[in-house]
């Protein structure tokens, strides 16, 4: 996936490393809404998780995962590895610096991993924002060209489930918008066992793509 070439220069050169607004994000409160519904998802597994994070930016996923998943009963924690991968050197060496904890390598979705279940959870949160929709092997489709086959690939890398998110619109104002019937449409194309969750902002919408029911 190619990246928009002119993204993230300008929000770079703006923010200090670690300010949200330096990866896109508007505020830290419409980040936190989305990774609200990752780590409802997380919490849900009965045993300790490994992520895998596509698209991790400056980590900020890292901290929700290893911070905040707990078990109710015995307050272990519920983590077990977490690596980001980011096709921006710059942003896994600041990633790196933020959270020693985690494991961040420079690659991209496609190139990363020549086997299934590299992680129990794999997520890409806001990951089609960031993709220049301009650039080769893009259409005109949006589901068909870029969204269908990233699910597809999260869901092969993941032992347990993908989550993916992304900006919704009922009637699609842009091609960075996904309307969320196409969105599930999407999910079903790769498996049955898909949750749907628009819920928790106006205008965001999440898949969650289990390995079986749960």
């Amino acid at each position: 996936m190619t990246l928009l070439p002119s993204f993230y220069s300008p929000l770079v050169a703006a923010h200090p490393p670690g300010d949200v607004r330096a990866l896109g994000w508007s505020s830290v409160e419409s980040q936190r809404a989305r990774f609200d519904v990752i780590m409802s998802v997380i919490r849900s597994i009965p045993s300790r998780v490994s992520m895998l994070d596509v698209g991790c930016g400056h980590g900020d996923l890292a901290k929700a995962f290893t911070w905040q998943v707990m078990s109710p009963l015995d307050g272990r924690y519920g983590w077990d590895r977490y690596t980001g991968i980011d096709a921006r050197p710059e942003a896994i060496s600041v990633a790196r610096s933020r959270y020693p904890l985690g494991v961040f390598v420079v690659a991209r979705l496609e190139d990363y991993g020549d086997e299934s279940g590299v992680a129990d959870v794999v997520v890409a949160s806001g990951l089609l924002g960031h993709i220049d929709l301009g650039a080769p092997p893009y259409g005109t489709d949006v589901v068909e060209d870029i969204l269908s086959p990233t699910l597809d690939r999260l869901y092969k890398l993941a032992s347990i489930a993908a989550i993916f998110n992304c900006l919704s619109a009922h009637e699609a104002a842009s091609r960075r918008r996904v309307d969320p019937t196409k969105l599930l449409e999407a999910a079903l194309s790769v498996t049955p066992h898909v949750t749907l969750r628009c819920d928790y902002a106006g205008d965001d919408a999440t898949v969650v793509l289990r390995k079986e029911r749960a």
